[in-house]
């Protein structure tokens, strides 16, 4: 560091020394001038006095001020920073000074030339060009003191030492300067070293940097080396789950599929509970599988928020009743409710909410054995545009222990080892459920005491939809207002639901606990002159069920006017039958959705009857109840596995569908070009041509021919996040995963069977379809041959179809989706009272169009239905116009009918 210190400074001083050599440069030539003018114009009148004249000094002036300032200025500009060039400079610096003293003839303000020249000479911080400088000048006095005083001293005679006294003061000006001099030195030497410090520190901290820098080089390269493992074991792990659930559900399609078909066959009550024992094995094991793939996604941040508007209430009550069943079977209540400000419309991801919502639910039936389970939405919170919702999943049973209640949200934990034994269960569904809350905004957490039940909480930001583009067609209550209601039910807390929701539609509900009950408080209200005109009864009550309760009322004649509809947690076989025997006019499934339970009420109340009222139920599979009514389809299978293909073949061929295989797509896309089918079931994974190209060859050839668009449904094994999106964007209808719930495909059949419209010849439009629309023996018998009823039910269909036709009409043109469906349902159950069945098949088409929204086909179904009512009609006034007078009364208004 010293050497280097020392350098700096040599660099520093050579610095000053050049810049003082161009500084002096300038200053001599300046002098030089300065010296001719004195001696033109000042050494006339110092020298004479008299007159001026150009005086031999100017000569003087002008040679010896040339020669004086000549070398140094070349040293300067030559060689700048030499010690030659700096001690010429002091040297001629003091001549200069002495020959301008010498042309002024002495006068005292030139001496201070030479004070002004040694301060300037300062300027090189060496004392050394200092004391050359006060030499000249001492020599410079004591010679011409000597020998020419009057040149420097203004005066001829003059004491000899005198030179003494400027010489001293010469001396004392050199003794500061040349301190001044030395202390700049030692300054410099001091900037020198703090700068050569400097430098070192730099040069280390640029060492370290350099050093951290190769560091941080080499961690970056083993974090992207480490980053592209992860993404590759990501990767690698998504395929190997894509490929587990692929080959995991293709078996599982087997087993549960082969197990449904064998349990619909005669069995003997050993060999169906081991069926029986297999499919619910087969169950638990998919729902394990679902569970894992659902926690992969979760964990690996694949999950993402699909944000519709959708009506809260009817997605709540469609959810839970998935969860009926289940919850019927332990013989527990499920009951929903919903806070009357809660918002009708709400924009977030219905899919994932009924993920969380089946997950609490479905732990709650499983920990319960006795009791109820009730699902309650509240609002804590809201704004302009959102609110929050409280969601609260109560249940009576085995409670959580308080040290536990903080674990249970972790993946695979349940509050006890011993449940596992017990209840069995992987522990996903709460982690799941608490990812989602928590991606969703929200917070989730329990309140429980053991033995006697838990609350699952948890919260939704969830936007509010002011208002739906297709909002569903709402029901009139109006005839609803002040109508008594019994309401029979073993259970208070479906009471109190039911209580409230009626009580909102402003009737007048009474309640009962039991049968009894209810026939003691219907006879009190006969012989007070009341009645109650619907009686709400549950199905399974203690003592006296809901179907003994039923016949009681219809045996006693004056109580069997009531109308009554039947709530039940679960339908066991036979029960339609017995339901029809009894005259039920409804039987609903548990938990009740609010907008069945309206629709139903009206139905009731104003006595229309309606095709599609009794099989609000689901059935099992392949029970003919409830699915009876359904058009036979032609559907082509592309499937290549045989035991898929034998499970799909054997249960669509047992609902009486034509069925055509095909073992890969090539074979696919050349049968659906040859043949006419309503419908394609596509497998995705399939040797040759796989779904996916399959089905964009179709739609391709449907684009360049212009011919129909032939509905696709994929089947397949591939349920992980993104394949749904990839069926549809290959220009699939829906999707299906495997194992294959067969209730799920023959909902989706009916969905789209309607897009199916037949190839008519090409004179159909113009020939009248003879066949007759109205049969009036099979609409006698719906009637139980009331002759007088079905007159007035004709004539109030005569008169209420022009507006259905015409509300049709203009919901196709203003593709308005939710006036079809709505104006299409209410045709669909009045042609069928009618025994018109082409009608209500060509309305329910038009309604499923409209919920699909598909407007250009609905115009010609509308087409084939215009030409069924105008039919139709027509054998209707045939009909009343050869009928009694009676036919022509005036009927009362439905609400003052039925009450």
């Amino acid at each position: 560091m010293q050497s280097r210190s020392e350098i700096l400074f040599q660099e520093h001083q050579q610095r000053v020394y050049r810049q003082t050599d161009r500084l002096f440069a300038g200053l001599l030539l300046l002098e030089f001038i300065a010296g001719f003018v004195a001696a033109k114009v000042v050494s006339p009148w110092s020298w004479n006095g008299t007159l001026p004249y150009t005086h031999p000094h100017v000569w003087a002036a002008l040679i010896l001020g040339a020669a004086i300032v000549s070398l140094p200025i070349f040293l300067a500009i030559r060689y700048p920073g030499k010690m030659i060039t700096r001690q010429v400079i002091a040297v001629a610096q003091m001549l200069e000074s002495a020959l301008l003293i010498h042309l002024s003839g002495g006068r005292i303000e030139t001496h201070f030339h030479v004070f002004g020249s040694l301060a300037f000479l300062a300027f090189y911080r060496d004392w050394r060009v200092i004391v050359t400088a006060a030499a000249v000048a001492a020599c410079d006095h004591v010679l011409r003191g000597m020998i020419w005083p009057q040149s420097i001293y203004g005066v001829a005679a003059v004491n000899p030492w005198r030179w003494l006294e400027h010489t001293g003061w010469v001396v004392f000006e050199c003794i500061f300067l040349i301190r001044s001099c030395q202390l700049s030195n030692s300054e410099m030497h001091g900037i020198a070293e703090r700068q050569a410090q400097l430098e070192t520190w730099s040069e280390r901290v640029e060492a370290e940097v350099v050093q951290r820098t190769r560091e941080l080089e080499i961690r970056n390269t083993e974090l992207q080396a480490t980053q592209v493992r992860a993404e590759a074991a990501a990767q690698a792990k998504s395929e190997f789950l894509a490929n587990m659930s692929h080959e995991i559900r293709t078996p599982m399609n087997g087993i549960i599929g082969m197990t449904e078909l064998a349990l619909n066959t005669p069995l003997i009550p050993e060999q169906r509970d081991y069926l029986e024992t297999v499919r619910n094995s087969a169950d638990s094991l998919l729902r394990i599988i679902n569970d894992i793939l659902d926690f992969s996604k979760v964990e690996a941040g694949m999950v993402e928020l699909d944000l519709l508007p959708f009506s809260l209430r009817e997605h709540l009550g469609d959810t839970l009743k998935t969860m009926g069943v289940r919850a019927d079977e332990k013989q527990l209540e499920l009951a929903w409710q919903a806070a009357a400000n809660v918002p009708e419309f709400v924009v977030g991801d219905p899919g994932r909410i009924r993920q969380i919502l089946v997950n609490l639910t479905g732990n709650a039936i499983k920990f319960t054995q006795s009791g109820e389970i009730i699902v309650r939405v509240m609002v804590d919170g809201e704004s302009r545009d959102s609110a929050v919702l409280h969601f609260a999943v109560s249940d009576t049973g085995i409670g959580i222990p308080e040290d536990k209640r903080d674990t249970i949200f972790e993946a695979f934990t349940q509050a006890d080892a011993s449940t596992t034994r017990n209840y069995g269960g992987t522990g996903l569904g709460l982690s799941i459920s608490s990812q989602l809350v928590k991606l969703m905004g929200g917070e989730i957490w329990v309140e429980s005491v053991v033995g006697k039940g838990s609350t699952f909480h948890f919260t939704l930001k969830l936007g509010v939809a002011t208002e739906m583009a297709k909002a569903p067609a709402t029901v009139d209550i109006e005839c609803l207002r002040n109508l008594p209601v019994l309401v029979v039910d073993d259970n208070a807390t479906n009471r109190q639901i039911l209580f409230e929701v009626l009580r909102q539609w402003q009737m007048k509900p009474v309640l009962v606990a039991s049968g009894r009950e209810a026939i003691v408080e219907m006879q009190r209200a006969k012989l007070a002159g009341e009645s109650f005109p619907l009686v709400l009864t549950d199905c399974h009550m203690p003592e006296m069920d809901g179907f003994t309760l039923s016949e009681l009322i219809h045996a006693d004649p004056a109580l069997s006017g009531a109308t009554i509809m039947m709530l039940t947690s679960g339908v066991r076989k036979g029960a339609y039958e017995r339901c029809r025997e009894l005259g039920i006019q409804a039987t609903l499934l548990k938990p009740i959705k609010q907008s069945e339970l309206k629709l139903a009420i009206v139905n009731a109340v104003a006595g229309v009857l309606r095709s599609d009222i009794p099989a609000q139920v689901e059935s099992p599979l392949g029970d003919a109840e409830g699915r009876e009514n359904h058009r036979v389809l032609k559907i082509l299978l592309a499937e290549d596995n045989p035991v898929n293909q034998k499970v799909v073949l054997r249960t669509l061929e047992k609902r009486g569908h034509q069925i055509q295989l095909a073992i890969n797509g090539r074979i696919a896309v050349d049968a659906s070009a040859a043949e006419y089918f309503d419908v394609i079931l596509m497998d995705v994974q399939m040797p040759e041509m796989d779904g996916l190209t399959a089905t964009r060859t179709i739609r391709l050839r449907e684009q360049e021919t212009g011919g129909r668009h032939i509905p696709i449904i994929a089947m397949t094994a591939h349920a992980m996040k993104g394949d749904q999106e990839r069926c549809l964007g290959a220009g699939m209808d829906d999707y299906l995963t495997k194992p294959i719930k067969f209730s799920d495909l023959f909902d989706l059949l009916e969905k789209w069977s309607a897009m199916a419209i037949p190839q008519c010849p090409a004179d159909s439009a113009s020939t009248p379809n003879k066949t007759s629309m109205f049969d009036e023996a099979l609409a006698m018998e719906m009637v139980a041959g009331d002759a007088t009823t079905l007159q007035e039910i004709a004539d109030l269909f005569l008169q209420d179809c022009p507006t259905l036709i015409s509300q049709i009409s203009q919901a196709i043109a203003q593709e308005d989706g939710a006036t079809l469906v709505a104006s299409a349902h209410l045709l669909k159950g009045s042609a069928g009272y009618f025994g018109s069945s082409v009608t209500a098949e060509s309305a329910a088409r038009l309604e499923n169009l409209g919920r699909a929204e598909k407007f250009t086909p609905a115009a010609d179904v509308y087409a084939e239905l215009e030409q069924q009512v105008t039919q139709l009609t027509t054998e209707l006034s045939e009909f009343l116009n050869r009928s009694t007078p009676t036919a022509a009364e005036t009927t009362e208004e439905q609400c003052s009918v039925a009450r």
